[in-house]
């Protein structure tokens, strides 16, 4: 979970979900996922840059170092493995302050909630192993 191999594999699943190109037809702000550790300080990092329905790239990035990044989502590894078993809303997520707003406003996350829950469905369909939570 969270390297490029990884990162590869969910670029082609969003662009062939039929969801998220019908619910992220509007969104064009990249978006990073960060994935925490619970011995602190190292995360990984997927950026996507989303581009009005289709993924035009997906590159794990550690450390995150791009300005352009609008919204930027942590969660522990119990927490993203939560969220793509289906136990968390990504949005719902936020409100409840289980996922980390790191760059970014909730409100410009709103809209595009079903679009959010499309990305999650898509990176749910990957078989991936998860690491540990102190970390790789």
């Amino acid at each position: 979970m969270f390297t490029q191999p990884w990162a590869d594999l969910f670029l082609s699943e969003i662009n062939a979900s039929g969801e998220y190109r019908t619910h992220g037809a509007h969104w064009d702000t990249p978006i990073a996922l960060e994935m925490s550790f619970t011995t602190g300080g190292a995360v990984r990092a997927v950026v996507l840059d989303l581009h009005r329905g289709n993924c035009r790239s997906a590159a794990c990035r550690v450390p995150l170092t791009a300005d352009n990044v609008g919204l930027v989502i942590r969660a522990s590894v119990a927490g993203w493995k939560r969220i793509l078993a289906g136990r968390m809303d990504p949005v719902w997520g936020i409100m409840s302050g289980q996922l980390q707003l790191v760059r970014g406003n909730l409100t410009d996350l709103i809209p595009y909630a079903r679009a959010a829950k499309a990305l999650v469905d898509s990176a749910a369909r990957i078989d991936a192993t998860f690491p540990p939570p102190e970390g790789p």
